[in-house]
């Protein structure tokens, strides 16, 4: 699947960011190439500059949980900045995470008004999400933003026109369009189908995937198997929460580690004990362990 980047790094100054896929500025007062005004420069913090040229490629090249770590991070840090919001909406609907797209954008709208590629974001994931009323109302609120894109412009009055017709004809939400060509990918990081536990110099212990110790002695795992760990400038791992978003494992528990009588330890979720000593435990939260006529089980 591919999404459309909400706002790239104009090529001079680091403060002018634009809205259009070529990712160069237009002139000061000038017309963007869709036709509309150019957007106005944002001042991006220095501390999060960097990290959020990061992000950006990211998005860009699809990496989209690799740029919600980022984001994440850079959200704690300025929770006030609109386009952090904003390039995360982006990256939740490549993750097809429609409902935390639609949080982000909205959060993003209500910190600054006139981002309009965040309205044309919000109105994207209510549409997948079935919102039909709300993705029409702001569809066509973005066909009269001076400052919109006139490309986005025509695939919004399309959609308009689609929802609107009855039920049985509105069909699948458009593909956004696609982002730039994407860079040279680095190698994936290696990843584990299983849950496991790590426990950093600090003494303290960590369960999920793909965990890593950061240099400060700090141990995190992400929450699925898809997700991943990024190691910040002061040598911090943050890893995503997707399955429990907006806190650490609240509302969701992380996995258990048992060990048998056999010594064997195992790391999952509802895990059972069989008849010879040995636990067994499921790969994901909602699995489930049932016992074999051997004394064993078979998790899933």
């Amino acid at each position: 699947m591919v999404v459309w980047v909400l706002l790239f790094l104009a090529a001079g100054d680091p403060n002018e960011w634009s809205t259009f896929p070529s990712g160069k500025a237009p002139a000061k007062g000038g017309v963007t190439a869709g036709g509309g005004k150019s957007a106005p420069a944002v001042s991006i913090p220095p501390g999060a500059t960097e990290r959020y040229r990061e992000a950006v490629a990211h998005v860009g090249n699809g990496k989209y949980q690799d740029a919600t770590v980022v984001l994440n991070q850079l959200t704690a840090e300025y929770p006030r900045v609109a386009e952090l919001y904003a390039t995360r909406c982006s990256a939740q609907l490549g993750l097809k995470q429609p409902g935390y797209a639609e949080a982000d954008c909205a959060y993003a709208l209500k910190l600054k008004p006139s981002l309009s590629m965040a309205l044309y974001g919000l109105a994207t994931a209510e549409d997948a999400q079935g919102k039909r009323e709300l993705a029409v109302k702001h569809f066509q609120q973005y066909q009269k933003d001076p400052n919109a894109r006139a490309d986005l412009k025509e695939l919004a009055a399309k959609r308009v026109e689609v929802l609107a017709a009855p039920a049985a004809k509105a069909g699948a939400p458009p593909p956004p369009p696609p982002p730039p060509a994407p860079a040279a990918v680095a190698a994936a990081p290696t990843r584990s189908s299983s849950p496991q536990c790590r426990t950093g110099t600090d003494g303290r212990q960590a369960c999920g995937y793909n965990c890593d110790v950061g240099s400060d002695g700090v141990a995190a795992c992400a929450d699925t198997p898809e997700g991943s760990c990024a190691r910040g400038a002061d040598g911090h791992v943050t890893c995503t929460q997707l399955a429990v978003r907006g806190g650490a494992n609240a509302g969701g528990a992380p996995p258990e580690c048992r060990t048998g009588t056999d010594g064997v330890k195992v790391c999952g979720y509802n895990c059972k004990k069989g008849t010879n000593g040995r636990y067994f435990c499921a790969a994901m939260p909602d699995g489930e362990c049932t016992p074999n006529p051997n004394g064993t089980y078979t998790c899933h």
